[in-house]
This record gives structure tokens, C-alpha cells and sequence, in this order.
């Protein structure tokens, strides 16, 4: 099957991580465009990739949770929840590991960070989509139109 060839530049958007790619069904989404929903949105800074890496495998050093390692690729703008593909013995899974951090710099107690392991992006996303249409008010849309309006 052959798509129309679009416009995006795959080049801004953070598809892998620390030599580990992202797995398929997220490119895909990304490459066709998607750059998240509010209040999700992906995550293509390296630097801020990176941070967050780091801070969750801190958090997790002790072996508070089960999930021992992912990759960040999207964060809830509201608060501090992150989303990441789960990596287990050094393969990226399909699985979705969304964790709320603390940005302490160290090993939490047991059962922390709170988190939710989703078994896919498309279910991840499904929750996504739900947390959208809780956004998606009268005033928020009028205040995006007004954003998005040329400034004269």
C-alpha cells in the first residue's frame, strides 16, 4: 500500500533514545503527524528525554515498582506524569509505562512512582483521548482559535 507523501520532516521529532529506536507503532503515529493531544504532548527535546530518563531511573533504583527502566516520550502538561516505552533486559517493549515523578533525585519508597502500565500505545493512547475530551471545553476552544490566529 503506498501513502501520499506528506510534508513532516522526520528529522524534529525524537524517534529513539540513548541508541534504542521507539517502537514502530509509535513512529508511525509520529511520522504521520501526531504531536499529541491536550494535555499530553510528545516529548522531541533529547535534553529533556534524557532528564527525565535519568530522573525515573533514580526513582526507581531501589526497586520500588516493577518497571526498572523506559523511554520518555510524551509528559502531561497538567502535572508531572510522563509517559515512556517500558525497556526490559535492553529491549524496548510495546508496553507503556506512565509514571508521575518527583524530581527528588533519588530512589523512592516502595510502590512509588505512582504509575500505570498500559500494554500498548494504542491503549495508551485511548486514555489520552479520554483525558482530551475532559479538556475539550467552550473557552478553551475559543482561547486555541485566538492562538492560532495571525498576529496584524
Amino acid at each position: 500500500m503506498t501513502f501520499p507523501k506528506n510534508r513532516i520532516d522526520p528529522s524534529a521529532f525524537l524517534l529513539e533514545l540513548d541508541g534504542y529506536q521507539y517502537p514502530p507503532e509509535y513512529r508511525w503515529v509520529r511520522l504521520h503527524g501526531f504531536r499529541g493531544m491536550t494535555p499530553w504532548r510528545c516529548i522531541d527535546d533529547l535534553d529533556e528525554a534524557t532528564t527525565v530518563r535519568k530522573e525515573f531511573l533514580l526513582e526507581v533504583g531501589a526497586g520500588a515498582i516493577s518497571v526498572r527502566d523506559f523511554l520518555p516520550f510524551a509528559r502531561a502538561e497538567h502535572s508531572d506524569d510522563f509517559a515512556g516505552f517500558v525497556q526490559s533486559h535492553g529491549t524496548v517493549t510495546g508496553e507503556v509505562c506512565v509514571a508521575h515523578l518527583t524530581f527528588r533525585g533519588s530512589a523512592e519508597t516502595s510502590g512509588y512512582p505512582s504509575h500505570v502500565v498500559y500494554p500498548s500505545l494504542w491503549e495508551w493512547l485511548t486514555m489520552v483521548f479520554a483525558e482530551t475530551r475532559e479538556w475539550c471545553q467552550p473557552e478553551a476552544i475559543a482561547d486555541l482559535e485566538a492562538s492560532l490566529k495571525p498576529h496584524r
